[in-house]
């Protein structure tokens, strides 16, 4: 499984770590593929008309003189990993959501603190195997005992409901935010 250890070898990119000097997109793709893309092959990917239609569809900002800063890359990074999972739409969504609760770089950092534990835990579960399904009768990931004979359903099946509840979780915060704001229209109307 030489996939989980370029995986294994992935470190979290945090806020500070991410260039604020500001890179061109062809720059901005080697930085990308070094920091992020490399460690997941055939699963993650981003080229120069991706960014370019994340920024025409306000997914994110314009670049500043044709360069793309923190904020931009970090927004980037987040986008490469959730757009397997969920369209770009709720991306936007989950984003602003996030924002609305977090300062961006407490968000990012928390994210990525998020992702490196998850990923820590499934490969620490894979490793109690000695890395090798074939050899293995079960898995012990949180918590929960697995059949390493249905380990893949188990991880769709996961992977359907914690999607399915973010989107609800989505729709919901989305609709406490309008709510919110026809309040604070009306009484603004009001005074």
């Amino acid at each position: 499984m030489n996939e989980l250890n370029k995986i294994r070898d992935f470190k979290r990119i945090q806020w500070d770590d991410i260039p604020d000097y500001g890179l061109y997109s062809n720059q901005l793709m080697h930085y990308l593929d070094e920091k992020l893309i490399r460690f997941f092959p055939g699963v993650l990917s981003i080229t120069p008309n991706m960014v370019n239609n994340y920024v025409k569809n306000e997914i994110i900002l314009k670049p500043i003189n044709r360069k793309y800063y923190r904020t931009h890359i970090s927004c980037l990074i987040v986008i490469i990993i959730l757009k397997k999972t969920f369209p770009i739409k709720k991306i936007k969504e989950t984003l602003d959501y996030q924002l609305s609760i977090m300062r961006k770089e407490d968000s990012y950092n928390n994210f990525m603190d998020i992702l490196e534990v998850s990923f820590n835990k499934i490969l620490d579960a894979f490793d109690s195997c000695g890395g090798d399904l074939n050899d293995c009768d079960e898995i012990i990931y949180e918590g929960f005992s697995v059949d390493c004979a249905s380990i893949t359903w188990t991880l769709a099946i996961h992977a359907f409901i914690f999607q399915t509840i973010t989107r609800l979780l989505l729709e919901n915060s989305n609709s406490r935010n309008i709510k919110a704001k026809n309040s604070r229209d009306k009484i603004e109307k009001e005074i």
